[in-house]
């Protein structure tokens, strides 16, 4: 039985208990009367009445209220991020606002692009090798990899760097390697400097606002020239 299920059984009990003893008859109640003989009310052995028995049901059919209504907004909150793996989620959202949006062209979607994509992510995120120097203005970052990691690490910096200075404008420069990209950030203010140095890579990673927007972008659900993914090919921005 749910946590909600089992409040509900008590909170109802309870008000079955209560209305049962504010109705019982007049066996083993007092009967007083109002000082001018107008009204009378029943009450028990502890001095409940009437109307206190009514005034208690009330008072926990509020509360009964109010605990559903907190477990409707925790059980919606706990929906949403139910499925316990950030890639999933992702998907899940996208997947949602395109189906809720009626001008979404199915023939240009895929998903499978966006998976590629957040499969990139996660490389980069966990398995990428970071050698980080400290330059004039800001900092150096040699980030490598071999195989999968290493197309992952060559999909994502550049584009995300480009993105950064546009949106930002922190300055940014790449360099293709072999073996990985060469990444350098700078500023001519000197608070951003130590941000940038104190941010690292992946602080670096996660500047800017357009991951979302991108990752519609990326599942084909807007015309731009990262639309088509074909092959499994894509870029960050």
């Amino acid at each position: 039985m749910s946590k909600l299920m089992a409040a509900l059984l008590t909170l109802s009990l309870m008000i079955f208990s209560t209305g049962s003893l504010a109705q019982q008859d007049h066996s083993g109640h007092s009967q007083s009367a109002n000082a001018d003989g107008s009204a009378m009310q029943h009450s028990n052995g502890n001095g409940m009445s009437h109307g206190d028995g009514e005034a208690m049901g009330g008072g926990m059919m509020e509360q009964m209220h109010d605990m559903m209504h907190a477990a409707d907004n925790s059980s919606s909150s706990s929906s949403s991020s139910s499925s316990g793996q950030a890639a999933f989620a992702t998907i899940k959202q996208i997947v949602d606002q395109l189906q809720a949006d009626p001008e979404t062209n199915w023939e240009r979607v895929n998903i499978a692009a966006l998976r590629e994509h957040l499969i990139d992510m996660n490389l980069v995120t966990l398995n990428a090798e970071v050698t980080t120097e400290s330059v004039e203005g800001g900092a150096r970052y040699f980030i490598t990899g071999q195989g999968r990691i290493l197309a992952a690490i060559k999909n994502m910096v550049p584009t995300h760097a480009a993105q950064v200075m546009t949106e930002i404008g922190w300055k940014t420069q790449t360099d293709t390697r072999s073996d990985g990209v060469e990444l350098i950030v700078t500023s001519e203010n000197p608070s951003q400097v130590v941000q940038i140095r104190a941010l690292g890579f992946m602080g670096f990673m996660v500047q800017g606002d357009h991951h979302g927007a991108h990752h519609l972008m990326i599942a084909g659900a807007t015309q731009g020239e990262h639309g088509n993914h074909g092959g499994g090919s894509h870029s960050e921005h």
